[in-house]
């Protein structure tokens, strides 16, 4: 558990490269963007990980970038706060993400707008793949035509029950509780009957 005044609680990298493998980001805090992690301008993979608990007082509980080649892929974030949007990947100016097999759910935002796990201003450089976002919306001109759910094997949010999408339960899906499965660290088990059981592509899964 770390703190930060300004810009990445845990990480701020700022040009390069970073790589975050088999990690857990944990329990970090800032006042500004990303609680967890801040990059700018730089290449970013985030491989078998997990970002939960950390939060922001504006954007990116546990992730913001600006200007990035950002990549997810097999990895978690849930449970993370931000103030303003973006409780769990805040995609900042410019720049590319990219999400594979990776699951955002149970983060919270700002209420006003409801950008509770991702949000991003670039939504045509958005790639993403077999992935399990919690919030339905992405950006706040809920402009989806990028990230829809049932297409490319994404699901957005839960059935309302009248032919639209809302904000899926993350107690549904993970366990909040970071436990040793054996692994190099702690991560949030899926639970029974998880909608993000079996769903993931290979096709996505790192080379």
């Amino acid at each position: 558990s770390n703190s930060a005044r300004d810009q990445g609680g845990a990480i701020h990298v700022n040009g390069g490269t970073l790589s975050v493998m088999q990690s857990t980001i944990h329990g970090n805090s800032v006042s500004s963007f990303g609680g967890g992690v801040f990059a700018a301008a730089a290449t970013v993979v985030v491989s078998q990980s997990t970002f939960t608990d950390n939060s922001s007082d504006n954007f990116g509980g546990a992730f913001t970038d600006s200007g990035c080649d950002t990549t997810f892929e097999q990895s978690t974030v849930v449970g993370n706060r931000a103030g303003f949007v973006g409780g769990g990947i805040h995609n900042g100016s410019s720049g590319f993400l990219t999400l594979k097999n990776t699951i955002v759910v149970g983060n919270t935002g700002g209420e006003t707008f409801q950008l509770h796990d991702l949000v991003t201003n670039t939504v045509t450089n958005l790639t993403a793949v077999s992935n399990l976002i919690g919030s339905p919306k992405i950006d706040d001109n809920n402009v989806l035509g990028i990230l829809i759910h049932g297409v490319n094997g994404n699901i957005l949010g839960a059935d309302d029950g009248s032919g639209g999408r809302t904000i899926l339960d993350a107690s549904t899906i993970v366990s909040t509780v970071l436990t040793d499965l054996g692994g190099p660290t702690k991560v949030l088990p899926l639970l029974p009957g998880s909608l993000a059981i079996d769903v993931g592509s290979l096709s996505a899964m790192p080379s």
